[in-house]
């Protein structure tokens, strides 16, 4: 049996079609102006002259209700702020206030999250945390 190598670096064609479907997503996201630079969403006629297509494609324009519709569903479970419940030990909840370290609140975080989830068709959160043992470790020595 031959062996395979899982190499992070291949693209599967099924997460090649995710992201091809993902793109015109928030191509669409993007408005008139977006979908006019992306010619390929209205494409020139056989007959039709350079000149003509120029003018139809500056005239066209694209109505937004697939980013209404993101918006208003985004707003039902975020309608209010999130709340941290009582459970939540104390040392967390100053992380909240700065979730990502970019300065942005878990309420604007999550908020983000869930619409380019919505607009992609899936998503993920990667969280990643400091090796607390080599931390101890080093914290010991230098005492």
């Amino acid at each position: 049996m031959m062996e395979t190598k899982l190499d992070p670096s291949i693209v599967s064609p099924a997460v090649q079609a995710m992201q091809n479907a993902a793109a015109v997503c928030n191509d669409v996201m993007g408005g008139t102006e977006v979908m006019r630079e992306r010619l390929q969403y209205l494409p020139q006629e056989p007959m039709e002259s350079d000149e003509a297509y120029s003018a139809r494609v500056k005239r066209s324009v694209f109505f937004p209700a697939f980013k209404k519709a993101i918006a208003t569903m985004v707003g039902r479970p975020f309608g209010e702020p999130v709340v941290l419940g009582e459970d939540v030990p104390p040392q967390i909840e100053p992380l909240a206030e700065n979730i990502d370290q970019a300065g942005r609140d878990l309420d604007s975080f999550l908020r983000d999250a869930f619409r380019q989830t919505l607009v992609d068709g899936i998503g993920a959160i990667l969280v990643d945390y400091t090796n607390t043992a080599s931390l101890a470790a080093k914290l010991g020595k230098e005492s």
